[in-house]
């Protein structure tokens, strides 16, 4: 077999491990439309490893203090002189903060939906002359945040602002998703940040903050992730064994924000006319456990059938006075007899 010499462009690359989908648009002089493995090796693997450095990334435990209810850190800047004074940039899913270099310390910058512009600028009065730094206007306040970032400015700026406008499209559709969708898409930017298939890669880095790039634009009749979350379709069996009817839906509310725990996911449950039960996580659609055969015939015997969940289980109570009991932790079904 002939090695490869190129690969195609493509739009999405799955990463099957985690059920996620990374939007990978390269563009490339003359709109190439062909990848050398190297380069795409290379993406891949800073992409990785920025991946795992965010899943591991923790702050001073005095620091950690500091943070929001289920807050969690997703980039730090090395140390840089601001007009806070000297500290690391810290960004969230929740906001901007500031480290204090002196003390652990967190100075809070502004919250994503208060930040009004970001743009570069020369401030005489703090640093050096000639050296452009970034400056945030926030809304009710008088002074501007200014910071020095200097090789980092064009990523923190763009980085930035598609956490800006992923809390905007958030609010305006009432849809968590694009908040998870923006730090998605932030990982991939400093990925391409750092490969060195390219002259100027944040040039190519910057055309991958696509929120940013759509949120002026007049919203469509249904957002696109919603529209794809209205067409995901649950196989409940697979292609080589009889297809069940579904005979009873239970949809337990929850947190739909992918980054709170996976515990405050709204879950569904779905039980099949064979007499299994299987649970999802709505807000990923992954099966959760693997399914429970609660009985060898339908569950619904009757037309209103009494249904109490906890976050071990489900109780469930049938026509003739029998009670099950689904334990989700265990994998097992108690029935339990007589009158209740």
């Amino acid at each position: 077999m002939a090695p490869v010499e190129h690969f195609e462009v493509i739009d999405s690359v799955e990463d099957g491990s985690e059920m996620q989908v990374v939007i990978v648009r390269i563009w490339c002089e003359g709109q190439q439309k062909l990848i050398e493995p190297k380069m795409f090796n290379e993406l891949y693997s800073h992409w990785n490893e920025i991946k795992s450095e965010v899943d591991n990334m923790t702050l001073p435990p005095e620091a950690m203090k500091n943070l929001l209810e289920n807050e969690r850190i997703s980039k730090v800047s090395n140390p840089v002189k601001t007009s806070y004074g000297l500290g690391r940039v810290v960004l969230s899913q929740k906001r901007l903060f500031l480290l204090m270099e002196a003390h652990p310390y967190c100075k809070e910058i502004a919250r994503f939906r208060d930040i009004e512009e970001v743009e570069f600028c020369l401030p005489v009065s703090i640093f050096p002359l000639k050296i452009l730094a970034l400056k945030i206007k926030v809304r009710d306040k008088k002074e501007p945040f200014v910071a020095n970032l200097k090789s980092e400015r064009d990523l923190w700026k763009v980085i930035i602002r598609e956490m800006c406008a992923g809390k905007f499209l958030a609010d305006r559709h009432k849809d968590p998703q694009y908040i998870q969708q923006a730090l998605s898409n932030i990982q991939l930017i400093n990925a391409v940040a750092k490969c060195s298939f390219h002259q100027r890669p944040m040039t190519v880095a910057s055309k991958l903050a696509y929120l940013d790039q759509t949120a002026g634009q007049e919203p469509p009749a249904l957002p696109r992730m919603t529209s794809d979350a209205l067409k995901h379709t649950l196989h409940l069996t697979d292609s080589n064994s009889t297809p069940y009817a579904v005979d009873v839906l239970l949809y337990v509310p929850g947190n739909l924000d992918p980054c709170e725990s996976a515990d405050t996911h709204p879950k569904l449950w779905c039980g099949l006319s064979d007499g299994r039960v299987m649970m999802y996580n709505a807000a990923t659609w992954i099966m959760e456990q693997v399914p429970i055969q609660a009985g060898h015939s339908k569950l619904v015997s009757n037309p209103y059938p009494q249904i109490v969940c906890q976050e071990w289980g489900c109780w469930y109570a049938k026509c003739h006075r029998d009670v099950i009991m689904l334990d989700v932790t265990l994998l097992t079904t108690s029935r339990f007899q007589g009158r209740h």
